[in-house]
């Protein structure tokens, strides 16, 4: 069985806005990996499910 990587990027830009990425993930899994991440960080302005958070990877972007 093939099992698909889970990662987690986090990239900070120079003005400080921080993007976290994750790819890998299935579903609500995904919600509950960046759960921990965005709380850490505070206030998360946006936040959008890419169409593979439907599919069996899934990747979400979050901008704090």
């Amino acid at each position: 069985t093939y099992r698909t990587m889970k990662t987690i990027t986090v990239t900070v830009s120079p003005k400080g806005e921080v993007e976290i990425e994750g790819s890998g993930f299935k579903g609500q899994a995904c919600d509950k990996a960046m759960s921990e991440i965005e709380q850490a960080l505070g206030i998360t302005k946006a936040r959008k499910n890419k169409g593979e958070y439907y599919q069996k990877d899934v990747t979400r972007c979050a901008t704090h």
